[in-house]
């Protein structure tokens, strides 16, 4: 009975209160500070995530604001081409595999020839990655002021981060760009063979004739 009513001393009250201390610093850390230093990272975490994705955003809208530029002014020049003869397609290709040579990578996919009366046209896409908005502009500056005929149709511009390609690229990101357009050509002093495709023309003429 004696020991229930026992008064603590000093040296264990001191005891006593550094234990109850070591144990609420064991509870703070682990159900207060642990749990909001893990929140503040995952809010660092996302902050920096929308700061990545608005800079890519401004990136792209910079990339197309200033290509829409220079197509404009493209196409305010009186530039002269030539439409050659059918079947050009070689000298098509070897003109696009000279304008995309400084490009790091580049794929040619040609996809439709049409023929309306006299005029050929053949569509194609190409697919190329450079390092700067500035050698784009200046593929698709070479390919709109080329010899051949050539109506560049749809354009589309990423900014790609590399890193998460693998270690074969030496940069950090790169631009790619994708391009549909049309070649023209003329059948006048053409040589006819069997890929040429059926009159367009005539075509809607003889379905008007059969209604």
């Amino acid at each position: 009975m004696n020991r229930l009513n026992h008064e603590l001393s000093l040296k264990e009250k001191l005891v006593v209160i550094g234990l109850t201390v070591i144990l609420l610093g064991l509870l703070y850390y682990k159900f207060v500070d642990q749990p909001m230093k893990a929140q503040i990272e995952t809010l660092n975490t996302e902050i920096s995530d929308i700061t990545d994705e608005k800079d890519i955003i401004q990136t792209k809208v910079m990339y197309y604001s200033n290509m829409q530029s220079n197509l404009d002014v493209i196409k305010g020049l009186d530039i002269v081409t030539y439409m050659p003869s059918y079947n050009a397609n070689k000298e098509e290709v070897a003109f696009l595999n000279n304008v995309l040579s400084n490009a790091d990578s580049y794929s040619i996919n040609f996809s439709e020839v049409t023929r309306n009366s006299n005029q050929i046209r053949r569509k194609f896409n190409i697919t190329f990655a450079v390092q700067k908005y500035e050698e784009a502009s200046k593929i698709i500056e070479t390919l709109s002021n080329g010899d051949v005929r050539c109506m560049i149709g749809d354009i589309s511009c990423t900014k790609v981060d590399a890193k998460s390609y693998g270690d074969q690229h030496l940069y950090d990101s790169y631009i790619s760009m994708t391009v549909s357009a049309t070649f023209y050509e003329t059948l006048v002093g053409g040589r006819v063979d069997s890929a040429l495709p059926k009159d367009a023309d005539i075509k809607e003429k003889l379905s008007e004739d059969d209604e």
